[in-house]
């Protein structure tokens, strides 16, 4: 197994590439706590936003395998009173029409109701990797076991590129 991980630690370097995670996350304390998880060294990057307007246009600009994994909050801050709010919810809609299916989810929310909504939305929409934890569950063995999922497939995806 660890010569496993080094080959894909190897294969990402060689193509200069980060992990990229983007985390959909109002909360700066949860935020925290998953990078303290990270190793000093780490090709890994979790980009956050507290809002699901700016995740949603994330989603929307970048090509559809752009990210090596997607955290969901439910619960998100408001962007402005002038806008509408928008919720894990909408961005799971969001999700669903501009995410590669393989890219691996993980749905942390503490809210029972949306949690499992979005991730009941996001499975039958054909996504094959949706991972539910509440966050009061999470554990950094959790969490790193889902980002090796995320590090499989993306290395999957750099090798298909190969061979094209």
């Amino acid at each position: 197994m660890k010569k496993e991980i080094y080959m894909s630690d190897n294969l990402l370097k060689s193509h200069r590439t980060w992990l990229r995670i983007l985390m959909v996350e109002n909360d700066a304390s949860r935020d925290k706590a998953f990078n303290s998880w990270l190793a000093d060294d780490t090709d890994t990057r979790l980009s956050r936003t507290p809002t699901g307007n700016i995740a949603i246009s994330m989603l929307q600009r970048d090509p559809p395998d752009a990210w090596a994994g997607i955290m969901l909050d439910y619960d998100l801050d408001e962007f402005s009173k002038a806008v509408p709010y928008k919720c894990g919810w909408d961005v799971a809609l969001a999700m669903a029409r501009h995410t590669d299916k393989a890219t691996p989810i993980l749905v942390h929310s503490m809210n029972p109701g949306g949690s499992a909504q979005v991730s009941e939305y996001l499975r039958s929409s054909g996504f094959t990797a949706v991972t539910k934890t509440p966050f009061a569950d999470m554990t950094e063995t959790k969490f790193l076991d889902w980002l090796s999922t995320c590090r499989e497939i993306a290395i999957e995806r750099i090798e298909e590129l190969e061979e094209e």
